[in-house]
């Protein structure tokens, strides 16, 4: 073999290589991500798999997560409390 063949060999491999490494970087990342979501979602997460499968599912629950993310909940002042609990009996 001269060495303008061992070169391309060589870079081939290299090649074989890292898409072997994404690959299994790709999925290791993909079952954290899922053991997240279930633990964080719960049974719901079970729900998610049954309705869209576990693909969809994952991508379904992340979506649901970064728009949660955006909510800027607030502990409410006694005052509204009651207005809020007044406002609930009468309804």
């Amino acid at each position: 073999m001269d060495e303008s063949t061992t070169v391309w060999a060589l870079i081939g491999l290299a090649v074989v290589a890292l898409v072997i490494i994404l690959i299994v970087a790709s999925r290791h990342r993909a079952r954290v991500r899922r053991a997240d979501l279930k633990s964080k979602f719960g049974p719901e997460y079970d729900r998610a798999v049954e309705e869209y499968g576990a693909d969809r599912a994952d991508r379904e629950l992340a979506s649901r997560e970064r728009r949660v993310e955006k909510f800027h909940a607030r502990e409410l002042s006694a005052a509204e409390r009651a207005s809020f609990l007044a406002s609930w009996s009468h309804i």
